[in-house]
């Protein structure tokens, strides 16, 4: 099917071959199977092939091919694509730095519920980045992703409780975040909860 040209099998071929699933890992025809179908314009194979050019897999590494598919792959509604191309401008990488950017991107993707684009936004929202601070606004990103699983989201909702940051000081609140981030291996968490259960 790959070979008659349909997208979603070239994609599904591309992930065989860079996670050595049934056939031997080869980084170079992932990308070239990713490259036929995102040339189709399939937004998961776009995707991957923005992580191809970003991190040198299977292809040179080159920040601005990667931030070009990652776009593309954006515009069609691929979240993972719009926090990779939010980081990218983020932290310039491929293109110039671009707060403005960077926050629809991570408001997009975020909204569609990508843990790491909730976590970058509640930061952005917490610190002033490019907005007013905004405690309340982080505190709601933090609680998304921590309900996910995020562990770093989980150890800065468990301080906004502590602190009081956002909403009401909550003790028990604070040290239920940081127990659950802490059995997820985050040590600071771990730390603080030892430290304040003391």
């Amino acid at each position: 099917a790959a070979r008659q040209g349909l997208p979603e099998a070239q994609y599904s071929l591309g992930l065989c071959y860079a996670m050595g699933n049934g056939v031997e890992r080869d980084c170079e025809s992932a990308a070239l199977w990713f490259r036929r179908a995102a040339e189709q314009g399939y937004s998961k194979a776009q995707y991957c092939l923005g992580c191809c050019y970003d991190f040198g897999e299977g292809v040179s590494e080159d920040k601005s091919e990667s931030v070009r598919w990652y776009h593309r792959a954006a515009q069609s509604g691929n979240a993972s694509a719009q926090y990779s191309l939010a980081c990218c401008y983020d932290f310039g990488e491929g293109v110039e730095t671009d707060r403005a950017k960077a926050i629809q991107w991570y408001e997009s993707a975020a909204s569609q519920g990508h843990p790491g684009a909730q976590f970058n936004l509640a930061t952005i929202h917490f610190n002033g980045e490019g907005v007013p601070v905004d405690y309340g606004q982080a505190v709601k990103w933090y609680r998304l992703a921590a309900e996910q699983g995020f562990a770093d989201a989980q150890f800065v909702l468990g301080n906004c409780y502590y602190g009081g940051l956002g909403l009401t000081r909550d003790d028990g609140e604070a040290i239920f975040w940081w127990k659950l981030a802490a059995s997820s291996g985050h040590e600071t968490a771990r730390y603080t909860f030892e430290k304040v259960s003391r």
